[in-house]
């Protein structure tokens, strides 16, 4: 069998920070930050680059700035980073919002660490009276069930407890409840993780395959693994 990664989200949890007034961007770094430290906690995420995606803009446009890093980001750096990269006319509320993507963990059948690319993204979207955290996640190891729909309940059982941990300590860290995301195409999102499918959806011990609506623009990256 293999471990897939979905090239769009399988599931997403966000946590909206509230403020009274327009929060400045080094707010928005912070929370980043403190939501980062939880997953780096984890072995969940380090952070190779960070991605400035910009609101639509009638004079000016520029619909993406990647910034690559050499090491893990801290407040400071990360500011100063973020700022360096607004063009004069794009300062301020023309953010639409920040994400960190990089490498994390993931445990085999045999407990055996693997590193995989783009374990999870955390975005940050700034808006004027909030800052909203969204964690997303694209493999298959967090589902008692594989993108081809076969069961993998070992690697299931070795990776489950680990998002379970990171929605937990997110809440704690940002102070604020999680709300799981939409349903998307291959499961439903819940506070402790990804739910169960239900009993009518599996057939004959099998979810279903959504490895055959890959196309150009949605692709499945397979990584070996010996059993499940």
């Amino acid at each position: 069998m293999s471990i897939r990664r979905s090239s769009r989200e399988i599931a997403s949890w966000d946590w909206t920070v509230p403020f009274k007034e327009e929060p400045q961007i080094s707010k928005l770094v912070e929370l980043l930050d403190t939501t980062h430290s939880v997953l780096k906690e984890l072995s969940l995420l380090r952070t190779e680059k960070i991605s400035i995606q910009w609101a639509p803009i009638a004079s000016y446009g520029v619909p993406e700035t990647t910034i690559y890093l050499d090491n893990e980001p801290r407040p400071a750096r990360l500011h100063d980073q973020v700022t360096s990269a607004l063009p004069t006319e794009a300062r301020g509320p023309h953010i639409a919002y920040i994400s960190l993507m990089g490498d994390g963990l993931i445990l085999d059948s045999k407990k055996l660490p693997i590193a995989v690319r783009g374990l999870f993204e955390i975005n940050g979207f700034w808006n004027c009276d909030s800052i909203d955290i969204e964690l997303t996640a694209h493999h298959d190891v967090w589902f008692p069930y594989a993108f081809d729909g076969t069961p993998h309940p070992i690697v299931y059982a070795n990776n489950a407890p680990n998002l379970t941990k990171a929605i937990h300590g997110i809440e704690s860290a940002l102070n604020q409840r999680v709300e799981p995301g939409d349903v998307t195409f291959f499961c439903e999102p819940g506070p402790e993780g990804i739910l169960p499918p239900d009993d009518d959806e599996i057939i004959n011990g099998h979810y279903f395959d959504v490895t055959r609506m890959k196309g150009p623009l949605w692709t499945f990256e397979s990584l070996p693994s010996e059993e499940n």
